[in-house]
């Protein structure tokens, strides 16, 4: 019986040390925690053992606590330490100066979290109005801005890849332009936090644009994404309170187009995606005002 307990004692241990190495989209390999691809992390244990009946089991055969069904993502894991490596390690091969920004979607972009709110609301009922978005105006104009002094942006979320789109196409229009990593994106379910922190998403980000750590600028809700991703080499803005002017301006400064923002401003109306109820346009005569707004604390 002693010898028994042992065995599954290393047994348990191994399958806790193993990795599930995947490979990121256009960029290097990394591991993650093991996680069961495609399922939701509200349905494993903690070890992902389960007993016959499907409950969770912790190793020794004690049944799992269960997570809690109201936690926005379910249960969060460590990042991946060979994530954070090939961050740290991504070659830029572009233009030097050129900046990749990337926001997170819930609570950042968003006023609230659009993924504990919808979850799996079929696609076309759900429909974004100006109110939803922390700030839409200086967010389209930071946009903007960031685009036509040739920078990048780009969206890292653990929300669904489908929504965050639509978000996207009504602040931005169909063409946004915008590129989006979710959980779906390296073989784990949208709506979990299986990746642990921002850092693959960042990594296959910085492969994707040719970037390295130092360009890239993450602002995020969660102060551990940003942590993580500060030591990998990255610049990251902890935004408690979604994004806010204060956020906007350093960004516009640190990309280098806040005294140029108002040539961006000249065409501020983007086409927004048909779907979209009741858009509200940019009237030229606000637009003009909007940097002075900006710089007033308005």
């Amino acid at each position: 019986q002693a010898r028994g307990f042992f065995f599954l004692k290393s047994l348990c241990s191994m399958q806790t040390y193993l990795g599930n190495a995947q490979q990121v989209p256009n960029g290097p390999r990394v591991s993650h925690t093991v996680v069961q691809p495609h399922q939701h992390r509200q349905h494993q244990g903690a070890t992902g053992t389960r007993s016959n009946d499907g409950t969770p089991q912790h190793c020794g055969g004690q049944p799992a606590q269960q997570e809690d069904v109201n936690a926005v993502h379910g249960a969060r894991v460590s990042g991946s330490a060979s994530a954070a490596a090939a961050l740290r390690s991504a070659h830029g091969f572009g233009n030097p100066n050129m900046r990749l920004v990337v926001f997170d979607f819930d609570k950042t972009i968003m006023k609230e979290h659009i993924w504990g709110k919808y979850r799996n609301a079929p696609l076309e009922n759900i429909n974004f109005s100006d109110e939803e978005f922390a700030n839409l105006s200086r967010f389209r104009a930071l946009i903007i801005g960031i685009k036509q002094q040739g920078h990048v942006a780009a969206v890292a979320s653990f929300g669904r890849h489908d929504v965050v789109d639509k978000a996207l196409r009504y602040a931005l229009g169909d063409d946004h332009g915008i590129a989006i990593r979710t959980p779906s994106d390296f073989g784990q379910q949208d709506g979990s936090s299986a990746l642990g922190d921002k850092n693959t998403q960042l990594a296959a980000l910085a492969a994707r644009f040719g970037v390295s750590a130092n360009q890239i600028i993450l602002i995020d809700d969660d102060e551990k994404n940003v942590v993580a991703a500060q030591k990998a080499g990255t610049q990251g803005l902890f935004a408690p309170d979604g994004l806010t002017r204060n956020h906007v301006k350093q960004v516009a400064r640190d990309v280098g187009v806040y005294d140029k923002m108002t040539n961006a401003y000249q065409h501020p109306v983007l086409p927004v995606a048909p779907q979209a109820p009741n858009p509200r346009t940019i009237p030229a005569e606000e637009v003009a005002t909007i940097p002075h707004r900006l710089s007033r604390g308005e």
